[in-house]
């Protein structure tokens, strides 16, 4: 997960992160929900989010 401070108390966030039911990707526009985490890293990746 990578946030971005924007310096006026407000934080942006990209990433994956592991919810109950799967997982949900976000980028700094979008999110969306996966069931996988493989198929997460391939939307992510598409839209130029890099997760490790």
């Amino acid at each position: 997960m990578q946030t971005l401070n924007q310096g006026n108390n407000e934080r942006i966030s990209r990433g994956l992160i592991e919810t109950a039911d799967g997982y949900l990707a976000l980028t700094l526009a979008q999110s969306k929900t996966f069931k996988t985490r493989p198929a997460a890293i391939r939307w992510l990746s598409k839209r130029g989010v890099i997760v490790k």
